[in-house]
């Protein structure tokens, strides 16, 4: 069993003797942005389906001291000098211009947010000792938790209509829209999730030999060719909805896979691949 760390740009908290000493600031949940609508005429609201998330606010309280937890003061130092000397490591840490948290949990696993302190970091004097409480607040405005590295599906072969399991994307608890598809040979691929209706289609052929690309983050669409180089697809031949977003993966409520199917115009099979970060909504 792999012991719980907290690192921030790479710098382990457990060096300020009392890091954080709770992680519940790390399993708040981003709230959901804006609201239903007030109609005229009628009891409540009008659902607006598919709400987006607003940025997440992690809170970190620590307690920094100047000897470690056994009392331990570096040799030629004092306590005093110690404890200032980490209270200004600390902040120059945290006032980053980007600040990189990377959460190791009890498997082993790594959840990683990017966020920024726009807040103060209020150090507040322990009565005994050279020794502080602080809580450090980071906004992050891409409101997830990722993995340090994507995982794959495919290729998968499937006739039209067929649908696969992405099992890679099990433990994903926020929705995945940086992604990256790639198709081919075929003809009119549809790649679309049911639970969702979110779908991403190629209206045009894809010849033998060839795969293409769509890179749901960057709204790129490329093709290569088997025996080497490129080909050039059009991006105008690109359809998806139903919002303005090439493609995401929700994860099921209950926990299992998330489920996508293919359709297209080629007859028999055709290969999809589907690779990304999983994505959640707490650390």
């Amino acid at each position: 069993m792999t012991t719980e760390k907290l690192t921030v740009n790479g710098v382990d908290l457990s060096i300020y003797c009392y890091p954080v000493t709770t992680y519940s600031g790390l399993l708040t949940s981003p709230r959901r942005k804006s609201g239903n609508l007030p109609v005229a005429g009628r009891h409540g609201t009008l659902r607006v389906p598919r709400k987006r998330y607003d940025e997440a606010q992690v809170v970190l309280p620590m307690t920094v001291a100047g000897a470690t937890a056994a009392g331990l003061v570096p040799s030629g130092s004092t306590e005093q000098q110690e404890f200032y000397k980490r209270t200004d490591e600390l902040l120059r840490l945290f006032h980053a211009e980007l600040v990189t948290l990377d959460h190791t949990l009890p498997d082993g696993s790594v959840r990683r947010a990017v966020g920024e302190v726009t807040d103060v970091m209020d150090f507040t004097r322990l009565p005994l000792g050279q020794a502080a409480r602080v809580s450090v607040a980071l906004t992050v405005p891409g409101a997830f938790w990722s993995d340090l590295t994507a995982v794959t599906v495919g290729p998968v072969a499937l006739t039209t209509g067929a649908t696969a399991s992405l099992t890679a994307f099990v433990g994903a608890t926020a929705p995945m829209d940086d992604l990256v598809i790639t198709f081919g040979p075929g003809a009119n691929p549809t790649l679309a999730q049911p639970l969702t209706g979110a779908f991403v289609a190629y209206d045009g052929v894809i010849a033998s030999g060839r795969t293409l690309t769509v890179n749901t983050e960057t709204w790129e669409v490329t093709g290569s060719i088997d025996a080497g180089g490129t080909w050039s697809p059009s991006i105008t031949a690109v359809r998806f909805g139903p919002e303005a977003k090439f493609f995401w993966l929700t994860p099921p409520h209950d926990g299992s896979a998330p489920v996508v199917s293919l359709a297209h115009t080629a007859g028999g099979s055709m290969a999809v691949t589907v690779s990304g970060k999983r994505r959640y909504l707490a650390g």
